[in-house]
């Protein structure tokens, strides 16, 4: 069965993306526009309330399935395919930015749309935080993050802002009401401390980007509430009880009159424990919208949990099915009513999801590059198209070569350069299994497919921070054992060496340039970066935890670490470069210097 979304009678809408004609034609129509037909519209989180008001996607009357509908926003904010396993989850994902900022996932797009959604709940109160002083002066540090954040996407200083907009406006909603009750001094004393917090942020050259960055990472260690998802179920001995989702945690669970206590929450499951999920009508009389939703665990034991109606259950087990795609196994599902139908085909075709091209080659690597052996995978990039990727021999070595393969908006597969349109990959693959391809003027044959193993670990995967290194993140990293990755991954081709500055313990030291593609254009930043020697690469451990460790830091006093760059065997953390050099340089200059003076004194 296909998730529906029934479409409810309202006035024709105006949208500003371009038109999408795949699910039910999305389309945009003039502001002047009015009809009296019903309509669906999807609306978007932006960072101004400008662009919020007109910013939707709106549908026509019709059936609609939701996965489609998740791809045509997915499309709208510039997610790609990739991304989009984490956009197309019913949940908030609280590992994407903690573990995952490295990670294609979170790439700039996807960053400033969570920004966007995040900031806008955070501020308008639709989460409660804690009503206590560490809470309050974290959610200062926060609107301080967010001003400077605005100031830079500006072009301004964060005083300027400060003078024109009102600090207490980058504020939760509470938090603002609970200012404004506060006398006179209170007041000024606040807004003091905050105009010297803004003013030593008025030195920081940071990029807007890592500013956001912070900022989310900030959110989730704020309020656990956050991502958290909530239902109200019935169990058959334990009576009402209150059911919490979150993505570190499983499912947990509480009664429902002790959910504001300090008692600790009792755990259900976590995702992997599942094996498949079961909904039904509830048995007993006057339950007619009352479903029974069954969860089959490794251990061979079930739990069974009543929701009031369909719509609920439904909603819990995807949001299960989803978490379990995202953290256990990316090419299965654990109930068939919420099956989304581009998983089915891609099972039914052994097709794996967005893998990188990375990936690809080291899992036909590990098959042994058998002549005739493929692998077909879904575009990272793009949520229309495939690719066959697959190993030839060319001069007594391997090299592997990617057949694009088309989705057309009618539904239609084509194999690039062929003329041939088929209904299905099942039935593109069960040709082109029977004839030869020419690509390159090299000849082939797709006679065997790579298919994915069950719960195999890839890209696709998400690490949480609480579970250890659950999924690598690449081949190449396979060496190290990383249990916490919290900083940003630099491309090589985008630092620029220049000069030597020494030598560390383990690394060697260059002054460089940094290049990034900024919401105004490219930027060129001088950076330090630290190579770690190849003599000490056993020190590759020690070497990134500390990267980590600084990437989370954030003080005036204290260098700024934009990242690490990981290609092949080198290893390159990249820092805020300091003018005057460190303060242990300088300390030592000074010390030397009132040596000097206090012999030339005569002691």
């Amino acid at each position: 069965m296909l998730l529906m979304a029934s479409l409810p009678v309202m006035d024709t809408v105006t949208d500003t993306f371009p038109a999408v004609h795949q699910n039910g034609a999305a389309h945009r129509e003039s502001l002047d526009t009015r009809s009296a037909a019903a309509v669906l519209r999807l609306h978007f989180y932006h960072s101004s309330q400008e662009e919020a008001e007109r910013s939707f996607l709106s549908y026509p009357p019709g059936d609609y399935v939701a996965e489609e509908l998740c791809i045509d926003a997915a499309k709208a904010c510039s997610t790609t395919s990739l991304a989009g396993t984490v956009v197309e989850h019913p949940g908030r994902i609280d590992c994407g930015v903690a573990k995952g900022s490295e990670s294609p996932v979170l790439d700039d797009f996807v960053m400033s749309y969570l920004f966007s959604q995040w900031r806008n709940d955070f501020v308008n109160g639709l989460v409660k935080i804690p009503n206590s002083h560490e809470t309050q002066e974290e959610c200062l540090g926060m609107a301080v993050l967010d001003m400077t954040r605005t100031a830079k996407e500006k072009h301004l200083s964060p005083l300027d802002i400060y003078h024109t907009i009102s600090y207490k406006s980058f504020l939760p909603k509470d938090m603002r009401a609970q200012i404004e009750d506060c006398n006179f001094l209170t007041r000024k004393r606040i807004r003091f401390r905050f105009k010297r917090f803004i003013q030593q942020f008025s030195q920081c050259r940071t990029t807007a980007r890592d500013l956001k960055l912070k900022y989310l990472i900030s959110m989730e260690s704020l309020e656990k509430a956050f991502y958290t998802e909530t239902f109200k179920v019935r169990e058959p001995s334990s009576g009402q009880l209150i059911i919490l989702v979150a993505a570190d945690s499983g499912i947990q669970w509480c009664r429902e009159k002790l959910k504001d206590s300090d008692e600790e929450l009792q755990t259900l499951c976590d995702f992997p424990d599942v094996t498949d999920i079961s909904i039904k009508q509830a048995s007993k009389e006057g339950a007619a919208e009352s479903r029974v939703v069954t969860i089959n665990k490794q251990d061979c034991k079930t739990l069974e949990l009543e929701f009031s109606t369909l719509s609920e259950a439904l909603s819990f087990v995807s949001l299960i099915d989803g978490y379990y795609r995202l953290t256990t196994d990316a090419h299965h599902y654990l109930c068939k009513e919420v099956a989304p139908p581009r998983l089915v085909e891609a099972i039914a075709s052994h097709c794996h999801g967005p893998i990188s091209m990375e990936f690809a080659i080291n899992r036909l690597q590990k098959c042994g590059n058998k002549r005739g052996l493929y692998i077909l995978r879904c575009s990272p990039k793009d949520f229309n198209k495939y690719f066959l990727t697959f190993p030839v021999e060319m001069y007594d070595a391997i090299e592997y070569k990617h057949c694009q393969i088309t989705r057309s908006a009618s539904g239609e597969f084509n194999l690039s350069g062929t003329r041939r349109n088929f209904s299905s990959l099942q039935e593109l693959l069960s040709c082109y299994q029977k004839e030869t391809v020419r690509s390159d003027s090299i000849i082939f044959q797709f006679s065997k497919c790579c298919p994915p193993k069950s719960k195999e670990k890839s890209c696709l995967l998400v690490c949480r921070s609480n579970k250890g290194s659950e999924v690598p993140i690449s081949p190449s990293l396979h060496r190290h054992n990383i249990n916490q990755m919290v900083f940003h991954k630099i491309k090589k081709e985008d630092l620029e060496f220049m000069e030597s500055l020494g030598q560390g313990t383990f690394t060697k030291i260059f002054k460089g340039v940094r290049k990034e593609l900024g919401d105004y254009g490219p930027i060129h930043q001088t950076v330090v970066m630290k190579v770690l020697d190849q003599a000490h690469r056993n020190y590759s451990e020690s070497f990134f935890e500390a990267a980590s460790m600084m990437s989370q830091l954030f003080h005036k006093h204290l260098i700024l670490n934009y990242g690490v760059c990981v290609c092949g065997e080198e290893n390159i953390m990249v820092q805020e470069y300091v003018k005057f050099g460190f303060t242990g340089h300088l300390l030592e200059e000074e010390q030397e210097l009132y040596k000097h003076l206090v012999e030339a004194g005569g002691g």
